[in-house]
């Protein structure tokens, strides 16, 4: 990432995390309601990684290769999401 665009990485990073901790918790939820909304929160964190990502390359912060290696790897997530539910 150049210089002076820490905000965005750190935005994207953020998020990402978000991502892995809402799942976390989810697991040791026990109830449905719980879990259904952790679920909703996830998938929508995932997006939110990835419109971060797409601008991101919009401006050319990240190499073509870098992007659509992190569209793949969002796309694993959002599958294994879906598959949670």
């Amino acid at each position: 990432m150049p210089k002076g665009h820490g905000n965005r990485a750190d935005r994207l990073l953020r998020t990402d995390e978000s991502v892995v901790r809402n799942t976390v918790v989810r697991v040791g939820r026990c109830s449905h309601a719980d879990s259904s909304k952790l679920d909703q929160v996830a998938r929508g964190q995932t997006m939110e990684c990835a419109a971060c990502l797409a601008f991101l390359r919009l401006r050319n912060l990240v190499p073509a290769p870098r992007y659509e290696e992190g569209i793949v790897l969002l796309e694993s997530v959002a599958a294994t999401l879906a598959k949670m539910t």
